[in-house]
């Protein structure tokens, strides 16, 4: 994919502009949302979940939060069997409820400045972001073979970048992007296990991205590439 110049895909990065959509949701859902916005009943079926994800209030950054909730107890299948438009819908929930408005677009912009230190700025947005985020799901879709074959460059990043610092909230990202630079740290490191298969994901997605064909590009802001946000420090 060549460099993103539309104005839309600055939204995309702030994390994902979702279409309007009418009429979607059941009775119940919506009466919830109008009264209680922008609560989301813990009873809602995946396909009622769903449709609020691919809808404008999917955007909201707290009910992105409550789906994701939602979603941790619902069975692995019931994800992995979605179509890859719902799977990549999810993985966009990840952005918007984790990733604050505008962290990207800034980073992109500061590290772009002479004199930048690009390790400590990813650090640093890596940082800002929401580690209460309930990351089930996600982890689910990022270990689905057809997500990773099918879903947008732009969404698998920024669902890892989510992964990635959640476990930076806990053990720092400073030890995190070390490790996503030399994986082979992560042997005598200090982590735990769910810690080190959460890196492993991530270490995974990036692979499968960087094995897509070379056509297809890398997808960027201006001169900032995404995956640097997963490729950890830079000597």
């Amino acid at each position: 994919m060549n460099k993103w110049t539309k104005a839309g895909v600055v939204l995309a990065l702030s994390c994902v502009a979702f279409s309007s959509c009418s009429d979607i949701f059941t009775t119940s859902t919506a009466s919830a949302l109008e009264r209680d916005s922008p609560g989301v009943s813990s009873s809602a079926s995946v396909s009622d979940l769903m449709d609020i994800a691919n809808s404008n209030t999917g955007a909201n950054p707290e009910v992105a939060k409550e789906i994701l909730d939602i979603l941790a107890d619902k069975k692995p299948s019931d994800l992995t069997s979605l179509s890859i438009e719902d799977k990549t819908a999810i993985l966009n929930l990840a952005g918007t409820a984790a990733i604050p408005t505008g962290t990207i677009t800034a980073l992109a912009q500061d590290i772009t400045e002479e004199g930048a230190d690009s390790n400590a700025l990813v650090e640093e947005a890596i940082g800002r972001f929401d580690s209460s985020v309930n990351l089930t799901a996600i982890e689910v879709l990022l270990s689905d073979p057809e997500t990773l074959e099918s879903a947008s460059e732009e969404s698998l990043v920024f669902a890892s970048a989510a992964v990635l610092a959640d476990v930076a909230n806990e053990v720092g990202a400073n030890v995190v992007m070390e490790i996503m630079a030399d994986p082979s740290l992560m042997q005598d490191s200090d982590l735990s296990q769910d810690q080190k298969d959460q890196i492993n994901l991530v270490i995974n997605v990036l692979d499968v991205i960087d094995s897509r064909p070379a056509e297809d590009g890398q997808t960027s802001l201006g001169d900032f590439t995404l995956t640097d946000l997963l490729r950890g420090n830079k000597t």
